[in-house]
């Protein structure tokens, strides 16, 4: 019986990692160019972390079941929201606690919601300067923080999906 419930385990592992190697397929696209943003802050420093976007291009509402940072290092989320944007400008990466004042034209901060939860809808191609905004809130807890991008699993139409965003974060006290 053990050797059946061992070849099962191993199965479902098997499994499991073909499953989680379906990143960026779903509605929220391909997790954007890869980048890589590095940012001075000093330890224990708190910074807002706007850099990332995406747009629903599914056909219905999509629900954010968890956002976290991807092998992070040295780094502390404190919060995430999705915050609308209606302009051609994200929240930008800012020292501090949101909101950072003053902000950019189209930062729709009032619709902001936060990021484990969150109900996305669809957007029509049509309106291409409308995205959503992932805003983090994150503390430098080590000499160097580092993480390899922002991961996002949810839910459209029935359907588990995973975002992995492909822009690398440091954040050490001096990025020179």
């Amino acid at each position: 019986m053990r050797v059946i419930g061992a070849i099962a385990a191993a199965g479902c592992v098997l499994l499991a990692g073909c499953v989680g190697n379906a990143v960026n397929t779903g509605p929220f696209g391909n997790g954007g160019s890869p980048s890589g943003e590095c940012v001075s802050l000093p330890m224990g420093g708190v910074l807002s972390y706007g850099f990332e976007e995406f747009r629903n291009r599914g056909q219905s509402t999509a629900v954010i079941s968890k956002i976290a940072l991807d092998d992070a290092h040295g780094i502390r989320m404190l919060a995430a929201y999705i915050i609308p944007i209606t302009g051609y400008d994200l929240y930008g990466v800012r020292d501090g606690y949101p909101p950072v004042r003053p902000l950019p034209p189209g930062v729709q901060w009032a619709r902001r919601q936060a990021a484990d939860g969150a109900r996305i809808p669809p957007l029509p191609r049509s309106k291409s300067n409308i995205v959503n905004n992932i805003l983090l809130v994150l503390r430098r807890t080590a000499a160097k923080g580092t993480a390899r991008g922002v991961d996002v699993h949810y839910i459209e139409a029935g359907q588990r999906y995973y975002l992995r965003t492909n822009s690398t974060i440091t954040l050490t006290r001096s990025c020179l």
